[in-house]
C-alpha cells in the first residue's frame, strides 16, 4: 500500500480484519445478551424463587447473618466447619450484611447462571481454538434440574469447575509449575464450594491425563511412554 493510499482513506488488510472481528463480537455479546435475558427474567418475577431447597437456605443464611438475636439462640448455635458445600453461606454472610438477604439471593443467582454461559465460552474457546456460537445453545438449559432444586451451592460452583478447567486445558505442559500452583488454588475453592462441581473438575484433569497416552497409542511406543505419563498422572493427582 503507497502512501497516498493511506492518506486517501483506505484501510488496510490487518484494520479491516480487525474491524471485522469486533463487528462479531459486538453481534456475539449482543446475541448472548439476549439468550441470557430470556433465561433469567423469571428471577425478578418473585422476591423468592419457588426452588425446592431455598427455604431452607435462605433461613440458614438468616440465622447466620443475625447471631445476635435472642430468640433464634436460644434454638440454634452456629458452628461453623469446612465441609465440601459453603458457597452460598460464605457468600450469604459477606454480601447479606451490605443488601437485603433476597436481593442477596438474586445476585447469587445471576453470578451462577453468568460464571456457567462464561465458563462455556472460555473452555470452548480453549478446546475449539476460537470463538464459536456452539456455548448459546447453554441458555435453554440454564432454569435445570440443579437450579428449581434449590442446589445453590452446586449452581455457583459448576460456573467454577468449567473456569478451572479452561485454565488446565489452556496452560502448556512445559509450564506444569505454574498450571499446577493455580490448579491447587482453584481445586480447593471447588472443594469448599462444592463436592459435586470438585469431582467433576477432577474428572476432566484425569481425562486429560488419559488423552496424554493416545499418541504412545497410536505409535505402538506405549511401554517407552508410560513411566513419564505415570509420574505426570501422579504429580498431577
Amino acid at each position: 500500500m503507497t502512501v497516498e493510499s493511506v492518506a486517501a482513506g483506505e484501510a488496510s488488510p490487518a484494520a479491516v480484519g480487525a474491524g471485522r472481528l469486533s463487528a462479531v463480537a459486538r453481534e456475539r455479546l449482543l446475541w448472548l445478551a439476549a439468550f441470557a435475558a430470556v433465561a433469567v427474567w423469571p428471577l425478578f418475577l418473585f422476591a423468592y424463587p419457588p426452588f425446592q431447597d431455598l427455604p431452607n437456605h435462605m433461613a440458614r443464611a438468616y440465622i447466620l447473618l443475625h447471631p445476635e438475636d435472642p430468640l433464634l439462640a436460644r434454638h440454634f448455635a452456629i458452628s461453623w466447619s469446612l465441609v465440601p458445600d459453603l458457597a452460598w453461606d460464605a457468600f450469604a454472610v459477606v454480601v447479606g450484611h451490605v443488601l437485603p438477604l433476597n436481593v442477596t439471593l438474586k445476585i447469587f443467582l445471576l453470578l451462577s447462571l453468568a460464571l456457567t454461559v462464561t465458563g462455556l465460552f472460555v473452555l470452548n474457546r480453549v478446546l475449539v481454538g476460537q470463538w464459536t456460537w456452539a456455548p448459546l445453545l447453554v441458555a435453554p438449559f440454564l432454569f435445570n434440574t440443579g437450579l428449581t432444586k434449590g442446589f445453590l451451592g452446586f449452581d455457583l460452583s459448576v460456573g467454577m469447575a468449567l473456569l478451572a478447567c479452561a485454565w488446565w486445558a489452556a496452560v502448556d505442559e512445559r509450564h506444569w509449575r505454574r498450571r499446577l500452583a493455580v490448579a491447587v488454588l482453584l481445586s480447593t475453592l471447588l472443594f469448599y464450594a462444592h463436592l459435586v462441581a470438585w469431582a467433576c473438575y477432577g474428572l476432566f484433569v484425569l481425562g486429560t491425563k488419559l488423552a496424554e497416552l493416545q499418541a504412545p497409542l497410536r505409535q505402538r511406543r506405549l511401554r517407552a511412554a508410560l513411566p513419564r505419563w505415570t509420574g505426570r498422572l501422579l504429580r498431577d493427582g
